[in-house]
């Protein structure tokens, strides 16, 4: 069980606007607020191979996880999760 293969991606979303930002995960629809210049990493992971879709919409960058999958949501170099 141990020795499942996973799947595993990771993404660096940074901020380069002068205002907030919004990042959602779907389909869980968690919100993350992005400062100006901040930066998170995202790591996804799921049981069979997948890919993330990336969507810009309404102000927001949406991120969509594939069947199966966990979105990680680093925010800082300290490894502070959310």
């Amino acid at each position: 069980m141990g020795n499942d293969p996973k799947t595993t991606i990771h993404l660096v979303v940074r901020n380069n606007l002068p205002t907030q930002s919004k990042v959602v995960l779907e389909p869980w629809g968690d919100e993350h607020t992005l400062d100006p210049e901040a930066t998170i990493s995202l790591v996804a992971t799921g049981p069979v191979p997948g890919k993330l879709e990336i969507e810009i919409a309404s102000g927001r960058l949406l991120i969509y996880g594939w069947t199966g999958s966990v979105i990680q949501v680093i925010r800082n170099a300290d490894g502070e999760r959310c």
